[in-house]
């Protein structure tokens, strides 16, 4: 059996989307899928997703991650299974996650001039944000959203350009002597 290649890749914007449905097979579950993402996109002949199958006793759900992607060779090679991508804000995750407990965390880190910022619940990245061309003003209006699904605690972790995680409040991430102090820098 051949090894697949895996990919990384950045800059891509990630559409997550929870989906409740009551089916246990595999196929009719791709289609509901499908019509469920062509409802929200329309045309969904650019969309790599992927399926996550979450189950408790009572229901099924999904948690579906999309990227919307104009190479049309790289989606077929990825549908015929010769290829694995892996977003680079899945790629960090996975690198850190075995560092968090269960909560809500805010992961942010940067890559050249984009700000990834993903959000964690239960150890699951619940929402994604990317930012391009960041400066501390679009920042600062992004802190508003993660004030609200963090609160105050120190669950904000940022990681900086030698791959260390840093533990903070919004508060304190928001401070001029944070950006001074902790240097915002690609990695």
């Amino acid at each position: 059996m051949k090894n697949k290649k895996k990919f990384i890749i950045e800059g891509e914007d990630i559409f997550i989307d929870r989906l409740d449905i009551n089916i246990k097979d595999k196929n009719k579950t791709e289609e509901i899928v499908k019509d469920h993402l062509t409802e929200l996109f329309g045309d969904i002949e650019d969309l790599i997703f992927y399926i996550e199958r979450l189950r408790s006793k009572k229901k099924r759900s999904l948690i579906l991650y999309c990227i919307k992607c104009e190479n049309k060779e790289l989606i077929k090679n990825i549908s015929k299974g010769k290829i694995k991508i892996l977003p680079l804000q899945f790629y960090i995750y996975r690198k850190f996650k075995n560092k968090l407990k269960r909560g809500n965390y805010v992961m942010i880190f940067k890559n050249n001039d984009s700000l990834y910022i993903n959000f964690i619940k239960d150890k699951r990245i619940f929402d994604s944000s990317l930012l391009k061309d960041v400066c501390v003003d679009t920042l600062q209006k992004k802190m508003v959203e993660l004030r609200e699904f963090i609160g105050e605690e120190k669950n904000l972790l940022f990681i900086n350009s030698k791959n260390k995680i840093r533990k903070t409040s919004i508060k304190e991430f928001c401070s001029e002597e944070f950006y001074s102090r902790f240097s915002i820098s690609s990695i």
